[in-house]
Protein backbone atom coordinates (compact mmCIF):
# COMPACT_ATOMS: atom_id res chain seq x y z
CA UNK A 1 0.00 0.00 0.00
CA UNK A 2 2.83 2.10 0.51
CA UNK A 3 4.27 1.43 -2.74
CA UNK A 4 1.00 2.57 -4.51
CA UNK A 5 0.92 5.60 -2.39
CA UNK A 6 3.99 7.06 -3.57
CA UNK A 7 3.43 5.68 -7.46
CA UNK A 8 0.86 8.04 -7.18
CA UNK A 9 2.55 11.03 -6.22
CA UNK A 10 5.37 10.12 -8.74
CA UNK A 11 2.47 10.09 -11.17
CA UNK A 12 0.75 13.48 -9.47
CA UNK A 13 3.99 15.65 -8.85
CA UNK A 14 4.51 16.63 -12.78
CA UNK A 15 0.87 17.56 -13.31
CA UNK A 16 0.70 19.44 -9.97
CA UNK A 17 4.49 21.14 -10.76
CA UNK A 18 2.69 21.92 -14.24
CA UNK A 19 -0.39 23.31 -12.43
CA UNK A 20 1.30 25.59 -10.37
CA UNK A 21 3.76 26.96 -13.10
CA UNK A 22 1.08 27.54 -15.64
CA UNK A 23 -1.05 29.48 -12.51
CA UNK A 24 1.89 31.70 -11.67
CA UNK A 25 2.94 32.26 -15.64
CA UNK A 26 -1.03 33.22 -15.75
CA UNK A 27 -0.57 35.42 -12.96
CA UNK A 28 2.58 37.04 -14.46
CA UNK A 29 0.56 37.22 -17.44
CA UNK A 30 -2.50 38.93 -15.95
CA UNK A 31 -0.61 40.95 -13.39
CA UNK A 32 1.03 42.82 -16.03
CA UNK A 33 -2.13 43.71 -17.69
CA UNK A 34 -4.15 44.27 -15.02
CA UNK A 35 -1.09 46.68 -13.69
CA UNK A 36 -1.69 48.41 -17.22
CA UNK A 37 -6.09 48.61 -16.75
CA UNK A 38 -5.35 49.79 -13.46
CA UNK A 39 -2.99 52.63 -14.83
CA UNK A 40 -5.45 53.58 -17.33
CA UNK A 41 -8.05 53.72 -15.04
CA UNK A 42 -6.27 56.16 -12.94
CA UNK A 43 -5.69 58.51 -16.02
CA UNK A 44 -9.12 58.78 -16.72
CA UNK A 45 -9.99 59.11 -13.28
CA UNK A 46 -7.99 62.02 -13.17
CA UNK A 47 -9.40 63.43 -16.57
CA UNK A 48 -12.47 62.95 -15.47
CA UNK A 49 -12.02 65.02 -12.52
CA UNK A 50 -10.56 67.56 -14.16
CA UNK A 51 -13.34 67.92 -16.68
CA UNK A 52 -15.91 68.03 -13.88
CA UNK A 53 -14.19 70.95 -12.68
CA UNK A 54 -14.14 72.79 -15.73
CA UNK A 55 -17.30 71.63 -16.56
CA UNK A 56 -18.27 73.45 -12.94
CA UNK A 57 -16.51 76.46 -13.97
CA UNK A 58 -17.96 77.37 -17.26
CA UNK A 59 -21.20 76.59 -15.47
CA UNK A 60 -20.44 79.23 -13.41
CA UNK A 61 -19.29 81.88 -16.20
CA UNK A 62 -22.32 80.69 -17.84
CA UNK A 63 -24.26 81.95 -14.93
CA UNK A 64 -21.91 85.28 -14.59
CA UNK A 65 -22.06 85.86 -18.13
CA UNK A 66 -25.97 86.29 -18.06
CA UNK A 67 -26.05 88.87 -15.66
CA UNK A 68 -22.25 89.72 -14.72
CA UNK A 69 -21.47 91.80 -12.00
CA UNK A 70 -18.56 94.77 -10.64
CA UNK A 71 -16.73 92.94 -8.71
CA UNK A 72 -13.76 95.10 -8.50
CA UNK A 73 -12.52 98.98 -8.98
CA UNK A 74 -8.76 99.40 -9.65
CA UNK A 75 -7.77 103.21 -10.09
CA UNK A 76 -4.14 103.80 -11.82
CA UNK A 77 -3.33 107.72 -11.00
CA UNK A 78 -0.82 109.43 -12.93
CA UNK A 79 0.42 113.24 -11.61
CA UNK A 80 1.59 115.90 -14.53
CA UNK A 81 3.99 118.17 -12.60
CA UNK A 82 7.53 118.60 -12.68
CA UNK A 83 7.98 120.53 -9.25
CA UNK A 84 6.72 117.69 -7.09
CA UNK A 85 9.32 115.02 -5.55
CA UNK A 86 8.42 111.61 -6.53
CA UNK A 87 7.16 111.42 -2.32
CA UNK A 88 4.91 114.66 -3.25
CA UNK A 89 3.56 112.76 -6.77
CA UNK A 90 3.03 109.40 -4.63
CA UNK A 91 0.99 111.58 -1.98
CA UNK A 92 -1.58 112.90 -4.93
CA UNK A 93 -1.63 109.28 -6.04
CA UNK A 94 -2.98 108.32 -3.05
CA UNK A 95 -4.98 110.79 -2.12
CA UNK A 96 -6.63 110.19 -5.80
CA UNK A 97 -7.28 106.42 -5.89
CA UNK A 98 -8.38 107.09 -2.43
CA UNK A 99 -11.23 109.43 -3.38
CA UNK A 100 -12.05 107.73 -6.75
CA UNK A 101 -12.47 104.43 -4.44
CA UNK A 102 -14.75 105.92 -1.64
CA UNK A 103 -16.88 107.72 -4.59
CA UNK A 104 -17.41 104.47 -6.51
CA UNK A 105 -17.97 102.32 -3.86
CA UNK A 106 -21.35 101.52 -4.13
CA UNK A 107 -21.14 100.41 -7.49
CA UNK A 108 -19.74 97.01 -6.54
CA UNK A 109 -22.25 94.18 -6.89
CA UNK A 110 -24.38 96.08 -9.78
CA UNK A 111 -25.19 94.41 -12.92
CA UNK A 112 -22.62 95.59 -15.48
CA UNK A 113 -25.37 95.97 -18.23
CA UNK A 114 -26.83 98.54 -15.43
CA UNK A 115 -23.74 101.04 -15.14
CA UNK A 116 -23.62 104.42 -17.50
CA UNK A 117 -20.35 104.26 -18.07
CA UNK A 118 -20.28 107.40 -19.44
CA UNK A 119 -21.49 109.03 -16.76
CA UNK A 120 -19.14 107.76 -14.42
CA UNK A 121 -16.37 109.32 -16.84
CA UNK A 122 -18.13 112.70 -16.38
CA UNK A 123 -19.19 111.98 -12.60
CA UNK A 124 -14.95 111.73 -11.88
CA UNK A 125 -13.90 114.26 -14.41
CA UNK A 126 -12.84 118.01 -13.23
CA UNK A 127 -13.06 116.70 -9.83
CA UNK A 128 -10.64 118.64 -7.66
CA UNK A 129 -8.17 117.03 -4.48
CA UNK A 130 -6.25 118.73 -2.17
CA UNK A 131 -2.88 117.29 -1.09
CA UNK A 132 0.18 119.35 0.29
CA UNK A 133 -2.51 122.36 -0.05
CA UNK A 134 -2.09 121.41 -3.48
CA UNK A 135 -4.97 121.65 -5.56
CA UNK A 136 -5.61 119.09 -8.19
CA UNK A 137 -7.71 118.47 -10.79
CA UNK A 138 -8.74 114.95 -11.86
CA UNK A 139 -8.94 114.26 -15.96
CA UNK A 140 -10.27 110.65 -16.63
CA UNK A 141 -8.62 109.35 -19.75
CA UNK A 142 -9.73 105.41 -20.17
CA UNK A 143 -12.40 103.49 -18.40
CA UNK A 144 -11.72 99.28 -18.77
CA UNK A 145 -14.09 96.76 -18.33
CA UNK A 146 -12.22 93.59 -17.95
CA UNK A 147 -13.66 90.24 -16.38
CA UNK A 148 -16.01 92.32 -13.97
CA UNK A 149 -13.14 94.36 -13.23
CA UNK A 150 -13.35 98.39 -13.90
CA UNK A 151 -10.20 100.26 -14.48
CA UNK A 152 -10.01 103.64 -14.42
CA UNK A 153 -7.43 105.63 -15.54
CA UNK A 154 -6.92 109.08 -14.31
CA UNK A 155 -4.51 112.13 -14.64
CA UNK A 156 -4.23 114.44 -11.94
CA UNK A 157 -2.89 118.22 -13.15
CA UNK A 158 -2.09 120.95 -10.35
CA UNK A 159 -4.69 123.54 -10.99
CA UNK A 160 -3.23 126.81 -12.50
CA UNK A 161 -2.84 130.05 -10.29
CA UNK A 162 -5.44 132.68 -11.39
CA UNK A 163 -3.62 135.65 -12.30
CA UNK A 164 -4.57 138.41 -10.91
CA UNK A 165 -6.07 140.72 -14.19
CA UNK A 166 -7.04 143.56 -11.71
CA UNK A 167 -3.84 143.31 -10.12
CA UNK A 168 -3.94 147.34 -9.58
CA UNK A 169 -6.86 147.62 -7.49
CA UNK A 170 -5.27 145.33 -5.35
CA UNK A 171 -3.01 146.46 -3.54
Amino acid sequence: MVKIKTKIFYLLAPFLLGLSLGASGLNAYTGHYIDELLFRLKNLEEQLAGNQSEIEQLKLNLIDKTHPVLSAINVYATVIDDNLTKLEQEQVKIETIKDVKQRLVTMLGQELSKINFLQLALILDGREITADKIIFTQKVNLLIVKENVLNIYITCQPQKKKSNTLGYLAK
